[in-house]
């Protein structure tokens, strides 16, 4: 837990402009590595993302929608008031190829989490999730399950994926599997995962 002085200098140095290595490098840590982890840093950097207005659903988040669509993905939207304005703002997209389903019901048992950054013009992170299996072959191998361009990385952010994620699965996953998920070490993300999934297994790796 962040002290009230710590979270006060790491508001500081981001209004100032400061960058996320600089801000975690002054706030320090123990045996050289930072109390505060990459992804925190970075959440509170995010909290004015522009987000896609839904004035009519902008033409930007429609035609994206649309060209997902035409891929063969099924898609979901989240949706959120914009500050203290009435209209709402497209937070998150979700989607997910059809044939990824028969990946779930075969090995959907190990799935890696990880978030990628700079993917658009919108500076929405885009979280991936894929299945990892041995399955019929000599060596791991990764599957796309499903993708989510999103606002932030905040907690709510990762419930909002989970659920929609295992509603995705839930008519090809097999009771009673207990899942596997590996993930960096993203406080939101693990916290996210402990409340959806309480009886998966998490695998924390760096560098992924």
């Amino acid at each position: 837990m962040l002290s009230q002085k710590t979270i006060k200098l790491v508001t500081t140095m981001i209004k100032a402009g400061n960058r996320v290595p600089e801000i975690r490098k002054t706030v320090g840590g123990r045996y050289g590595q930072s109390i505060l982890s990459h992804h925190d840093s970075r959440n509170w950097k995010v909290g004015n993302t522009e987000l896609f207005t839904l004035s009519s659903l902008d033409n930007d988040a429609l035609n994206l929608m649309s060209h997902i669509k035409s891929r063969g993905y099924l898609v979901s939207y989240g949706k959120g008031k914009n500050g203290s304005e009435s209209k709402c703002s497209l937070t998150s997209i979700f989607f997910k190829h059809k044939s990824a389903m028969e990946v779930v019901r075969n090995r959907g048992e190990v799935f890696i989490i990880d978030a990628t950054y700079k993917t658009n013009n919108l500076g929405m992170p885009l979280i991936s999730i894929q299945n990892v299996s041995q399955l019929g072959g000599k060596f791991l191998m990764s599957t796309p399950i499903a993708y989510a361009f999103v606002a932030n990385e905040k907690t709510e952010t990762y419930l909002w994926f989970l659920k929609a994620f295992k509603q995705a699965i839930s008519s090809c996953s097999r009771e009673g599997l207990t899942l596997v998920f590996v993930t960096d070490k993203c406080s939101a993300l693990m916290n996210a995962i402990e409340q959806f999934f309480p009886t998966a297994k998490p695998c924390l790796v760096s560098g992924i």
